[in-house]
């Protein structure tokens, strides 16, 4: 599922790396972000990998963002206290394209434009 969210930086998370079973190397970055609507939802979103590259001077805090996410909950395997494996479930959020946050309605149509490609080339995979 997509979803966008604006609001304001509130606290950046150090770059998480490591490899996972089959060899492959990955990074995550978390920040949060304070919602710009009535309760200002506060929302822990997630660069991977090559996204921190891309997007990695904007993430600042203090600064105002319009940010495009998916959202998608997956199975985990934990060792719980008993020694024994359990399977849990988490949300997973992926930050797929952000920006600085402007008001001007051009900004927002070539956002639209943009997302709209976006939408189109990952329902093709």
């Amino acid at each position: 599922m997509n979803f966008e969210v604006i609001g304001e930086v509130t606290n950046v998370l150090p770059v998480e790396s490591g490899i996972t079973n089959k060899g492959v190397e990955w990074k995550s970055w978390t920040f949060v972000l304070k919602a710009f609507d009535k309760e200002q939802h506060k929302i822990a979103l997630r660069l991977r990998n090559e996204r921190i590259r891309e997007f990695t001077r904007d993430v600042q805090i203090g600064k105002q963002l319009h940010v495009y996410f998916e959202i998608e909950s997956r199975p985990r395997n934990i060792v719980g206290d008993d020694g024994k494996t359990k399977t849990i479930w988490g949300s997973v959020n992926n930050v797929y394209y952000l920006q600085e946050y402007t008001d001007s309605p051009s900004n927002a149509m070539r956002m639209q434009a943009i997302i709209h490609g976006m939408a189109n080339s990952m329902e093709a995979k």
